[in-house]
C-alpha cells in the first residue's frame, strides 16, 4: 500500500489561519488556542 503525507490542514491539525507568505513578511498575529499535550504533538509528528 502506497502512503502519501497530508499537511497539518488536510488532516484537521490546522485552522490553515496562517500562511507562509505571512510568516515571511511578519504579519503573523498572536492569538489563543487549544491546548495540545505531548502525545497529539507526537502523533502529528509521526
Amino acid at each position: 500500500m502506497k502512503m502519501y503525507t497530508m499537511s497539518l490542514y488536510e488532516s484537521g491539525d490546522s485552522t490553515g489561519d496562517v500562511s507562509l507568505r505571512d510568516l515571511f513578511e511578519n504579519k503573523v498575529k498572536n492569538k489563543l488556542v487549544n491546548k495540545v499535550g505531548l502525545k497529539r504533538i507526537n502523533n502529528i509528528c509521526i
